[in-house]
């Protein structure tokens, strides 16, 4: 099995994505966080404000404060309430994957195939904000 590092995640999800919707399938590109069990991770302001805000409040006040959800960026398929992850192992030097969190995701209109340059001008797309958690 293929070993996968951090940012393999976009471009093997489009691939993903467009074998998908060639096959005539409506998958939907999501982009949000995944915890991890590893300590040693700093918050992320991002996620936190958006899923836990009071939280935020106490790691601003207390630089000990360690109750927090670790999480790292991550990109993944969602097809008919699945995830297709098949970048997950990158995960593993970190305790694996606990669950996802969905910031949103993406729906493309008028083409069956998306790369890398779609998503930084946004073409055709469509975003949903989700805030979905889904448990591994």
């Amino acid at each position: 099995m293929k070993k996968y590092v951090f940012g393999d995640c976009i471009p093997e999800s489009i691939k993903i994505y467009n074998k998908l919707k060639i096959q005539g399938k409506h998958p939907k590109l999501v982009e949000g966080w995944v915890e991890v069990d590893y300590n040693d991770l700093e918050p992320n302001r991002d996620f936190l404000e958006l899923y836990y805000p009071d939280i935020m409040h106490d790691i601003d006040n207390d630089l000990e404060c360690n109750d927090y959800t670790r999480v790292f960026p991550h990109t993944w398929i969602l097809y008919r309430g699945k995830i297709i992850d098949i970048t997950k192992n990158q995960f593993d030097k970190f305790g694996g994957i606990i669950r996802y969190f969905e910031k949103g995701r993406y729906y493309y209109k008028g083409r069956y195939k998306i790369n890398l340059t779609d998503l930084d001008l946004g073409a055709n797309e469509v975003w949903e904000d989700t805030n979905c958690i889904h448990y591994n």
